[in-house]
């Protein structure tokens, strides 16, 4: 079976602590959209998801703040990466971001 090239980061880890997961900076440049969808422990996350963006993959220069699971957002950035926090601490995450255009 070929490898699937729209999916550009798979998580399935636990939550820290403190209810927060970021994932590492994914390089969107030849991308306009991505959709997402994730869960935390039995639904879809009692946390506060962003979407953050970088132009470097070092620096914050912005975020889309309270994004949807199941949802699909522009990308106005070079790189981008997504965050939980504040959910329950140590519950199971899963999360999966596709490219979409």
């Amino acid at each position: 079976m070929a490898e699937r090239t729209d999916i550009l980061l798979e998580a399935d880890t636990t939550l820290d602590g403190g209810g927060n997961y970021t994932s590492p900076w994914i390089d969107v440049s030849e991308i306009s959209s991505v959709a997402m969808v994730w869960t935390s422990g039995v639904g879809a996350g009692s946390g506060y998801p962003r979407l953050q963006l970088s132009a470097d993959a070092t620096n914050v220069i912005g975020s889309i703040d309270s994004i949807s699971s199941l949802s699909a957002y522009g990308v106005p950035s070079r790189y981008i990466r997504f965050q939980e926090s504040g959910g329950t601490a140590s519950a199971t995450f899963r999360l999966s971001i596709k490219a979409i255009s």
